[in-house]
C-alpha cells in the first residue's frame, strides 16, 4: 500500500501532465513565456534594452495565449464539448495570440522623452495596461465559464475551488523554488563561486512554468455533465477555511463595517474632511473584501455568517451614500483626477453589487463579475478610459480656473498675481500639477509646465506651487458651529540679515521624522531641529550643541500673540493679510546661540465643531550666530 502523501504527490504531477492535452494552447501559451523570459534573461544587458520591444510584445502575446487557451476550452469543455470544437478553440486561441504580438510591436511602440530611463522604446504603459485588463477579464470569464448554471452558490464554489487551486500550486511552487535555490547556493557556496545570478533568475522562470502546470492539473473536468468526484473535492471547504471564514473574517469586516458606519454619522456633524486618497483606499478595500466574502459565506450555515449575509449589503448600501456625498465634494474641489476616476468606477459597481445582494438575486455573484468585466474594459477604451477622460475633464477645468483668475488670454498663460487667495493657488497646482504628470500629447499645448519642477511653474505661473493639505478641505461646519482662519504672508520685500552669520538650510531626517540642520562652529556641532505635531501641526524647535540640549519650545505663545494682533474670521476663501517681516519672524536665543526663523506664510484654522486649532507653516529661513562670550 501506497503512503498517502507520495500518492498526493504523484497525483498533484499526474494531473500537470494530463493538464497538457486538456488545456494544450494554455500549456503552450505558458511554455512560451518560460522561453521568452529565459531568453531575456540570457541575453546581454545591451541585447535586453534594443530588444525591448519585441520582448514585451512577446511575452504579452504569450501571456493572452495561456489564460485565453484555459478560457477557451473551459467553455467548449462546459457546452457541447465536440473534439471538433476543440481544435478550433485552440485555432482561435493561436491566431488571437499572433493578432495581439502584431498589433503590440507595430501599435503599442513607446516614444521616448529625451529625459527616459530607457535608450530604446518598449510597449507603452497604456498598451501594458490594455493587456493586463484583457488578461484580467478573460480569467473572470474563464470563471463563469466554469460556474455554469450561474447560479451563486456555483459561482460560490467555483471561485474557492479556483482560489484553491491557485494556493496550492503556489505552495508547491514557493516550496520547489526554496529547494532549488537553496541546492544552487551550495554549489555557488561549495563548488562554483563564479556561477552567475542569471541561474537563479532561470529556476524562477522555470518553477513557475512548473507552478501553472500544477494549477492546470488541480482543475477539474469540466465537459462532466453529472457531478464529478474531482471537483466536488476541490470545491468543499475544509473545516479550517470554513472557521477562517466565518468566525475570523467575518467578525474582522463587520468591526470595519462599524467604524465606516461610525465614520458617516461624523461627517453628518462635521463635514467631510478625510483625506480622499486615504478614504478611497479604505473603500474600495472593503467593499472587495467584503463582496468576496459575502461569496465565501455563501452556504455557511453559522448563525455569525447568515447575520453577515443579511446586514453587509445594507450597512455597505448606506456607507456607499455617504462616500458619494465625499467623492462629489472632491470633485467640486479638485476635478477628476486617476484616483477619482477609479473611486467612480468602484462605486458605481459596488452600489449594484450591494443592490442584488439585498434584493437576494440568484445569479447575483454572475451579475457581479459580469459587471466588473465590463468596468475593467471601460477603464482602457479610448475617450472614456482612465487615461483620456480625467484629462480632458481636467484640461476643461485649469482652463476655466485660470480665465476667471485672469491668467489666460485663450492662448497662452499669463503669470498671476502671488497674493491671490490660497484655494485658488491650490485649485491651480493641483490641477496643472496633476497634467504635467500625463502623456505630453494630451495635454493643452498652452501648458508648459513640467512635473517635479516647482521652479518652472512659478515662471509659468507667477506663485510657488501650493499642494493640499493633509485633509483635502477645511470641514463643513455643523449648523451654529464656525470654522475660523488666520492667514498671514509676508510682505515681499527684501529684509536685513545683518545681525546674523549663517543661513542654516533644513533636511527632512527620517529618523526622527523632523526637519534639521547642522552648524558646525568652534564651540562644537549645533543641530537645529524643526518638528511639528502630528494632530495639530504646531511647530516646535530644538536646539543642541554637541547632543546638548540647550533651547526647546514650541510654537505655541508665538501664535497666540499673532493671533491677538489679527483675529480668525469666519470667512474661508478670504485671500489672507500680508504684513511686514518682523510680525512674521520667530526669535531665539541661548548662552551659545541667538537666531531667528523667518515664514513666508502662517495660518492658523479654528474648528468650533471639535475644538481643534490646526497649524501650517512654510518656513522660509533660519540665520544664526554664535553668541561670543
Amino acid at each position: 500500500m501506497k503512503n498517502p502523501f507520495i500518492e498526493s504527490i504523484e497525483s498533484t504531477f499526474k494531473g500537470a501532465y494530463q493538464a497538457v492535452t486538456r488545456f494544450f494552447m494554455a500549456s503552450v501559451g505558458a511554455f512560451l513565456f518560460m522561453v521568452i523570459t529565459m531568453t531575456r534573461i540570457q541575453s546581454v544587458e545591451s541585447t535586453q534594452n534594443l530588444n525591448r520591444l519585441l520582448f514585451d510584445s512577446l511575452q504579452w502575446s504569450a501571456a493572452l495565449i495561456a489564460i485565453l487557451g484555459l478560457a477557451s476550452i473551459t467553455y467548449v469543455r462546459s457546452q457541447k464539448n465536440q473534439p471538433r470544437n476543440h481544435w478550433l478553440a485552440n485555432g482561435l486561441t493561436g491566431i488571437s495570440g499572433v493578432i495581439v504580438f502584431v498589433l503590440l510591436y507595430f501599435l503599442g511602440r513607446d516614444e521616448l522623452s529625451p529625459d527616459s530611463y530607457y535608450r530604446y522604446p518598449g510597449l507603452t504603459y497604456l498598451a501594458q495596461g490594455r493587456m493586463a485588463i484583457l488578461i484580467s477579464v478573460i480569467f473572470l470569464a474563464f470563471i463563469l465559464f466554469a460556474a455554469k448554471p450561474w447560479i451563486n452558490k456555483y459561482v460560490s464554489r467555483t471561485i474557492f475551488m479556483i482560489q484553491k487551486a491557485i494556493a496550492v500550486s503556489g505552495i508547491y511552487g514557493l516550496v520547489l523554488l526554496a529547494g532549488t535555490s537553496a541546492v544552487a547556493g551550495a554549489i555557488q557556496g561549495l563548488l562554483y563561486p563564479a556561477m552567475s545570478f542569471k541561474v537563479y533568475q532561470h529556476l524562477t522562470s522555470l518553477i513557475g512554468f512548473i507552478a501553472f502546470m500544477l494549477f492546470l492539473g488541480f482543475l477539474p473536468d469540466f465537459s462532466k455533465a453529472e457531478e464529478d468526484e474531482k471537483r466536488l473535492e476541490a470545491e468543499q471547504q475544509p473545516r479550517f477555511i470554513q472557521l477562517l471564514f466565518s468566525y475570523i473574517l467575518v467578525p474582522i469586516t463587520l468591526a470595519l463595517t462599524i467604524v465606516l458606519l461610525l465614520w458617516t454619522v461624523r461627517i453628518i456633524f462635521q463635514g467631510v474632511g478625510e483625506n480622499f486618497l486615504r478614504l478611497s483606499g479604505i473603500a474600495t478595500t472593503y467593499t472587495l473584501v467584503g463582496i468576496w466574502l459575502h461569496m465565501m459565506v455563501q452556504e455557511a450555515d453559522n448563525a455569525l455568517a447568515k447575520f453577515y449575509r443579511k446586514v453587509y449589503p445594507i450597512a455597505t448600501l448606506i456607507i456607499l451614500a455617504f462616500e458619494g456625498w465625499a467623492i462629489i465634494n472632491q470633485l467640486l474641489m479638485y476635478g477628476m483626477q486617476t484616483t477619482e476616476y477609479y473611486f467612480v468606477i468602484v462605486w458605481k459597481v459596488a452600489v449594484l453589487a450591494m443592490l442584488l445582494l439585498v434584493f437576494k438575486f440568484k445569479k447575483s455573484y454572475a451579475v457581479v463579475l459580469l459587471l466588473t468585466m465590463i468596468s475593467m474594459v471601460f477603464t482602457v477604451l479610448p475617450i472614456v478610459g482612465y487615461q483620456s477622460l480625467p484629462v480632458t475633464l481636467q484640461s476643461n477645468r485649469l482652463e476655466k480656473l485660470l480665465t476667471e483668475a485672469e491668467m489666460f488670454d485663450g492662448q497662452k498663460i499669463i503669470p498671476g498675481n502671488p497674493k491671490m487667495p490660497r484655494s485658488e493657488r491650490e485649485k491651480i497646482t493641483v490641477s496643472a500639477t496633476y497634467l504635467a504628470r500625463q502623456d505630453s500629447d494630451k495635454i493643452p499645448k498652452w501648458l508648459t509646465i513640467s512635473a517635479y519642477n516647482d521652479q518652472r511653474f512659478k515662471e509659468v505661473m507667477g506663485f510657488d506651487p501650493i499642494y493640499p493639505r493633509q485633509d483635502d478641505t477645511p470641514p463643513t461646519p455643523a449648523p451654529g458651529k464656525q470654522v475660523k482662519r488666520m492667514s498671514l504672508a509676508r510682505e515681499n520685500q527684501a529684509f536685513s540679515i545683518a545681525d546674523f552669520e549663517w543661513q542654516v538650510p533644513l533636511h527632512y531626517d527620517n529618523e526622527t521624522n523632523s526637519q534639521r540642520g547642522i552648524l558646525k562652529s568652534n564651540q562644537g556641532q549645533f543641530i537645529i531641529e524643526w518638528q511639528t505635531d502630528a494632530q495639530s501641526s504646531l511647530p516646535s524647535l530644538k536646539v543642541t550643541l554637541d547632543d546638548r540640549v540647550i533651547i526647546e519650545e514650541t510654537l505655541q505663545a508665538y501664535f497666540d500673540e499673532l493671533q491677538e494682533t489679527h483675529p480668525a474670521t469666519v470667512d474661508m476663501n478670504q485671500s489672507g493679510e500680508t504684513i511686514d517681516v518682523p510680525e512674521l519672524q520667530f526669535n531665539f536665543e541661548s548662552s551659545e546661540i541667538k537666531g531667528t526663523i523667518i515664514f513666508s506664510t502662517i495660518e492658523v484654522v479654528i474648528n468650533e465643531n471639535t475644538n481643534e486649532t490646526t497649524y501650517w507653516s512654510e518656513v522660509e529661513g533660519i540665520y544664526v550666530s554664535e553668541v561670543k562670550p
